[in-house]
């Protein structure tokens, strides 16, 4: 599973989990192609419905959100060596770049510019989230997602704290996304399929009536846009709390046929095909380090 292919390294630093960068990820891409067989999600969905066993590792390279390095770093590097690819795109992203800036990206920049925040101003984040580690970005990234988080799971209500991370980030004008172009030229030639990840990424569990508009209206976009069927979904955050029944239930009955998680695992010919995990990348961990992690658990794949 990714999100981010970036180009250096220096890129990936505070936030490796979400952030690969492109030497890593070509390298990542061709050890997948000698160690097993790289399949289209769907084709992986059709042999997990047949309960087919095979004597190869299968894997299935998925990325969430829809940035656009995804087109510019990625797909040139899946195209040449001929690996299909599912993007899960965010609607809401694409159709509203220059207001809609999602907030892990906020607080990946205040931990960018730690060093030149005004002091008043980082002393108020720091006792917010109770951060103390100020030589640490990395760890000043994580302790503004858990509260954060902690805001989009309603367990906290801090308007303020959302009022001043934006004001603090109103740098960012952009927020990255692919366009509308981009994902259809992807599509295009064969090798990449499109998945929806809702309109505006929120954890569809504690959205009205378990995220219905959210998922539906997402996937009408991207058949509306891209003129294709969408048959998979990923859910915004993927942990057990972030979706629930009733949100697997509007699922098929919009017809999609499978729901990724983030919950981090292999898929064996017994997987639940709407709570199907997946193996994170990571932008901080070696090839060595890769290989044997994929030995024993393929990206999206099955046991032997």
């Amino acid at each position: 599973m990714y999100h981010q292919v970036c180009q250096t390294a220096r890129e990936c630093e505070i936030s490796p989990a979400l952030r690969v960068d492109v030497k890593s990820f070509e390298n990542q891409m061709r050890v997948i192609k000698e160690i097993g067989v790289p399949l289209g999600l769907e084709e992986m969905i059709d042999r997990i419905k047949k309960q087919s066993r095979p004597d190869k590792l299968y894997f299935s390279i998925t990325f969430d959100d829809g940035y656009r390095d995804n087109y510019f770093h990625a797909y040139p590097i899946l195209r040449k060596e001929f690996i299909p690819a599912t993007v899960f795109v965010t609607t809401g992203f694409i159709d509203n770049r220059n207001s809609m800036i999602p907030w892990w990206d906020r607080t990946r920049r205040i931990a960018e510019k730690m060093g030149d925040l005004p002091t008043n101003e980082l002393k108020y984040l720091f006792d917010r989230v109770g951060f103390s580690h100020k030589d640490s970005r990395q760890a000043l990234f994580r302790a503004l997602n858990r509260y954060r988080k902690e805001i989009v799971y309603g367990r906290i209500r801090d308007d303020e704290f959302v009022e001043r991370l934006n004001n603090a980030t109103s740098d960012i004008l952009d927020n990255q996304a692919l366009k509308w172009d981009d994902l259809i030229k992807m599509v295009g030639d064969g090798l990449i399929s499109i998945g929806a990840h809702s309109v505006t990424h929120p954890s569809l569990a504690f959205c009205l009536d378990a995220g219905l508009a959210e998922i539906k209206d997402g996937i009408d976009r991207i058949e509306s846009m891209l003129q294709t069927r969408v048959s998979v979904f990923a859910y915004p955050f993927g942990k057990s709390c972030d979706y629930n029944q009733d949100t697997m239930r509007h699922l098929k009955e919009l017809g999609i046929e499978a729901a990724l998680t983030t919950i981090s695992g292999i898929n064996d010919d017994r997987a639940d095909l709407f709570q199907m995990r997946r193996i994170p990348s990571s932008g901080m961990e070696g090839l060595d380090r890769f290989i044997t992690r994929i030995k024993c658990a393929n990206i999206l794949g099955l046991k032997k």
